[in-house]
């Protein structure tokens, strides 16, 4: 009779502390202050929103103009059938207020989307007008017809603090990407400032009011830009973002919900990494040749986020964010159910691209398909 008890005994013993192997976690609610309220829950799924987008994206066959690579991303499964409107149509079709903080506050504008829609602001946006220019600092979901919000911004227009109205327009304009994590990753005022004076120098424009606007609006910066206009023109079909090489390097990594919201936000996006590249092509030219990145060194990057810090807080308006940093990365999700709305990542320290045996060698604007996909685990 001892082995029955024996063994009853230690099945009772495994119930209490839960067993090996078992996947469920005690949790308590904060709330309660009393005994007895203690509740076995299923786990967490693995990873979050993000992680699991990820695992989910298909890398497609580089497009390249110039000193340029754009990877298309492809999802499996279901998206996002929401129709967000953009920042750009929401201003054009009087759908959006953006306006000063009463007299005016160079860290924060007031919007209200005043339609019945759902108005999407990406990080990076520049809005130009009222007292001076700005570029906001964070991505923003405006549920419809909701209230005034405050939303985080930066002055991209040093030596400006006047102007006739309170409001903002937009000329379509984006930042580099840069200036953008700079923004997202509050690096402060003085350090946006002085990101825009480089730019301006890299680019040899004079402007009056130190503003990132006069770049874009330079005739030899629109020549330039408009070179890489030509790649990847239209997104193929089911593309919701790309990874951007630049110089050999993956430079950065754009991912939306759904294929048309990325469609309608490419052509800005696309020249915002402009910026960036077109200074740089002298040197891409002395060692043009050695271009070896491709589809693995994408889904490499990729991977580097699993095992990045996320940090999650509250929305400016609808949904939740995530900052995330990792090694040699940085970015910010914006999540909205169980949807990611848009996610960005940006490499802040590239790494060498290991020369391989067998080097992808390509022409210039070749190839043109996009439609060669790496699977995850390939």
């Amino acid at each position: 009779m001892g082995k029955p008890i024996l063994i009853t005994a230690l099945l009772g013993l495994m119930v209490l502390v839960g067993g090996p192997g078992w996947g469920s976690y005690l949790e308590t609610d904060p709330e309660t202050t009393t005994g007895g309220d203690d509740r076995i829950v299923p786990p967490e799924p693995v990873g979050n929103e993000i992680t699991r987008l990820l695992g989910r994206v298909e890398v497609g066959r580089a497009f390249t103009t110039r000193n340029m690579m754009v990877f298309p991303l492809y999802v499996e499964g279901g998206t996002d059938e929401t129709s967000y409107v953009t920042l750009d149509d929401a201003i054009a079709g009087g759908l959006l207020k953006v306006y000063e903080k009463g007299q005016g506050r160079v860290q924060e504008v007031i919007v209200r989307n005043t339609s019945r829609s759902t108005i999407f602001l990406m990080a990076g946006e520049i809005i130009s007008g009222a007292k001076q220019n700005r570029v906001i600092a964070t991505d923003v979901l405006l549920r419809a017809d909701g209230p005034e919000v405050a939303v985080p911004v930066y002055c991209v227009e040093r030596g400006r603090w006047a102007g006739d109205k309170m409001s903002f327009t937009t000329e379509k304009s984006f930042a580099n990407a840069a200036l953008r994590d700079m923004a997202q990753s509050k690096a402060g005022q003085e350090v946006v400032w002085e990101e825009v004076k480089r730019v301006s120098a890299e680019a040899g424009v004079e402007s009056k009011t130190g503003n990132f606007q006069d770049v874009v609006n330079d005739k030899a910066v629109k020549e330039a830009l408009d070179e890489y206009g030509k790649i990847m023109p239209e997104p193929p079909r089911r593309c919701i973002g790309v990874a951007i090489a630049i110089n050999n390097q993956v430079i950065g990594v754009e991912l939306f919900a759904n294929e048309a919201l990325f469609t309608e936000l490419w052509p800005k996006i696309r020249r915002g990494y402009a910026l960036d590249a077109y200074p740089m092509f002298d040197e891409y030219q002395k060692t043009r040749w050695l271009r070896l990145i491709d589809e693995r060194d994408v889904r490499n990057f990729l991977d580097r986020v699993n095992e990045a810090r996320f940090a999650r807080r509250d929305g400016i308006d609808l949904g939740f964010m995530y900052s995330i940093r990792g090694d040699g990365l940085s970015g910010e999700g914006l999540v909205h159910g169980t949807s990611v709305v848009h996610v960005n990542f940006t490499q802040t320290r590239p790494r060498p691209v290991p020369i391989r045996r067998d080097p992808i060698i390509m022409e210039e604007n070749a190839p043109r398909g996009g439609d060669d996909r790496q699977m995850e685990g390939e």
